[in-house]
């Protein structure tokens, strides 16, 4: 199974990224939770 779920930003730089697992983050959506640290570009 290939992850779908992605980040898309214009005019940030990701600096991290991170996915949210566990039961109840699987409960909430079908989808990857997933946070992310931006920078300006």
């Amino acid at each position: 199974m290939f992850q779908l779920d992605r980040i898309y930003v214009r005019r940030f730089n990701i600096e991290s990224a991170h996915v949210h697992t566990g039961n109840a983050w699987h409960r909430i959506s079908d989808h990857a939770a997933l946070t992310a640290k931006l920078s300006l570009a």
